[in-house]
């Protein structure tokens, strides 16, 4: 369990990363899968812009592509990706199995 003054330092650099969108999403990405280990499993929650930018990597898509990811995710969806090494792939994405109302699933 990591210690309290790491995670205030991390929901810190969290908050700065997302105020300010662009490299700052993408080199928290990269850096969470540079250092990830084998078997390890992590959970990130994030808005609409990071998980396209995820999905891009994963998809190898370009910035309109992203931009069109973005704008059909859902909110409180959750999406999966698989990293091993080099390996980064979509596993799920926009799921929402914990709505039990349809009418509760709308788009960011």
């Amino acid at each position: 369990m990591p210690s309290l003054t790491t995670i205030v330092l991390f929901a810190l650099a969290t908050l700065i990363l997302t105020a300010s969108p662009g490299p700052g999403v993408i080199y928290v990405v990269s850096r969470s899968l540079a250092q990830g280990r084998r078997g390890e499993q992590t959970a990130i929650f994030c808005s609409g812009g990071p998980v396209s930018v995820a999905v891009g990597r994963a998809l190898n898509l370009s910035a309109p592509d992203i931009l069109r990811v973005a704008w059909m995710l859902r909110n409180s969806s959750h999406s999966e990706f698989l990293y091993s090494g080099e390996r980064f792939t979509l596993s799920a994405l926009n799921a929402v199995p914990h709505v039990d109302d349809a009418a509760l699933v709308t788009y960011w």
